[in-house]
């Protein structure tokens, strides 16, 4: 299954048993829909998507806001969420890492287990890519390896500052 049936079946299984989980709470403002990442990426691809069933579907009296706080790899949506503690109009679309941002970033003082995970709606497929130049690396092994020799003079390339990648 590709990621955007898996985000749409996610999403239309959320459609489907939200009335459910509205019974027991109903926002009394606008909750806020905080990305822990810019615009246009995956986690900011579901959140509207899942803003647009909620509306669409009538499944909430009041508005799901999109915020994207992508700063510090999500240690500005991670902090964020911290301080907005015990307010149940906040919730958090996050990404891998909501885990090795507070690893990294060992003075931003968050600790993961005293967030509420509500549900895993997809799972990010990681691919660890090298040059065609590289022959001697085939395996996650001899990666390794290669990047222990290499010491700081590794060159690499990813989705952000801290990221798992």
């Amino acid at each position: 299954m590709n990621t955007f049936k898996l985000l749409v079946a996610s999403a239309s299984a959320l459609a489907l048993t939200a009335p459910a989980a509205l019974a027991e709470w109903q926002p009394k403002k606008p909750v806020e829909f905080i990305i822990m990442a810019g615009t246009g990426g995956g986690a900011d691809q579901i959140a509207r998507l899942l803003q647009g069933l909620i509306q669409k579907k009538d499944l909430s009296p009041r508005p799901f806001i999109p915020i994207n706080k992508p700063g510090g790899s999500g240690a500005e949506a991670l902090r964020y969420m911290q301080d907005k503690t015990g307010d149940n109009h906040t919730v958090m679309m996050t990404l891998n890492s909501f885990y090795t941002t507070p690893i990294i970033q060992e003075d931003l003082g968050i600790d993961v287990t005293e967030f509420t995970p509500i549900g895993l709606m997809a799972m990010d497929t990681f691919l660890l890519w090298v040059n065609t130049d590289r022959e001697d690396i085939t395996d996650l092994d001899s990666f390794n390896a290669a990047v222990s020799e290499a010491g700081k003079d590794w060159k690499v390339g990813g989705t952000g500052s801290g990221q798992e990648d």
